[in-house]
């Protein structure tokens, strides 16, 4: 009878113990490198999303309205500078940019775009996402000194016919603080044209969430993503917030005396929402009015745009984008001699 070495009664055998070993490592070797393809995925999908900045970039300064069939659906949503600057359907933004110059709020004359801060964020599923970019615009014209505007650009993405493009494009140029808040600001600032409203089905939700987030600072900050791209927007220059953490801990400190503050900020107007194409992350967009206490009255502050994005995070909506507004004339858009820029001749 042959003799067969046996563990001690209670303790697992050594082939055996190798045996668990080696699942262990498969599995974790597996686990290892799902993970890694899932990160190389979304940083391929990321540098998709920067080359679509960069061609935007490229249309902008060629100011060839055809690169626009490229880079927008059939029915995006562009909201430019202007307070007429709305567009719902591609063509029609198209043919204004053929026509007149001055259809994105920046073109004209000999444009310049340098690169600046971008960041974008990739939805569950790789087929829709989120943009920022924050340029700066020389525009020189004959006859005229060379001025620098400093836009800031938020978007929807989505992967439509083997490309990416924009379904939501919203554009501006900060304003102080101080002419917002002016007593005759209501009268200075024209009211931005409205959205016809258009909800999306499976947009509910959102669109209830972007109207808590409004009312309530504190929810906000709780609906607020942690990543890195989590970026708010508001109509001040320096209101520029990315990072969900770090806007996060900027809030906290301030909550308690924003909660004493008596407002309200609601949609007037339509509303426009769209969904991604895997439901995973969703648009919101509209006109917004602020109406604040002075004293013993509530100012009316003038009519702002405002849009949002938001991600679905563990079966739950948060925010990752929100960008606010003002529709700006031509007179009223902030801007700097740009640096080191030659005055062009006026010619013939």
């Amino acid at each position: 009878m042959p003799v067969t070495s046996r563990a001690p009664r209670g303790q697992p055998s050594r082939r055996r113990d190798r045996w668990v070993w080696l699942v262990l490592a498969l599995t974790a070797c597996a686990s290892t490198n799902s993970a890694t393809k899932t990160e190389d995925l979304e940083a391929g999908t990321k540098e998709q999303l920067h080359g679509l900045v960069r061609a935007l970039h490229e249309a902008l300064v060629a100011q060839e309205a055809e690169r626009l069939n490229e880079l927008l659906t059939a029915d995006a949503v562009v909201l430019g500078v202007g307070p007429g600057d709305v567009f719902t359907f591609r063509d029609t933004l198209v043919s204004r940019v053929r026509q007149e110059a001055s259809a994105f709020g920046l073109l004209g004359g000999t444009l310049t775009v340098k690169e600046g801060t971008v960041h974008v964020g990739v939805g569950e599923g790789e087929a829709s996402g989120w943009i920022y970019d924050a340029p700066a615009v020389d525009v020189l014209k004959p006859g005229m000194k060379a001025v620098r505007f400093l836009p800031r650009l938020t978007g929807h993405v989505i992967y439509e016919n083997a490309r990416w493009r924009f379904d939501l494009v919203h554009l501006s140029l900060g304003l102080p603080d101080a002419e917002l808040y002016a007593a005759d600001a209501p009268k200075k600032f024209a009211a931005p044209t409205e959205l016809q409203d258009s909800r999306a089905d499976g947009t509910d939700a959102v669109i209830e969430l972007a109207k808590k987030t409004m009312e309530d600072v504190a929810l906000k900050g709780q609906k607020a993503s942690n990543r890195e791209e989590f970026v708010v927007v508001g109509t001040d220059p320096g209101q520029v917030y990315v990072g969900g953490r770090a806007f996060k801990d900027l809030l906290r400190p301030m909550l308690a005396e924003l909660k004493k503050q008596v407002f309200t900020l609601k949609f007037e107007g339509g509303v426009r929402a769209r969904l991604g194409p895997t439901g995973k992350t969703a648009w919101v967009a509209g006109n917004v009015v602020l109406r604040q206490s002075v004293g013993k009255r509530m100012q009316t502050l003038p009519t702002l745009r405002q849009s949002f994005v938001f991600a679905e995070e563990n079966g739950n909506w948060v925010l990752v984008q929100d960008h606010q507004s003002l529709g700006l004339k031509p007179d009223q858009r902030p801007s700097v001699l740009a640096p080191s820029a030659p005055a062009l001749d006026g010619g013939s």
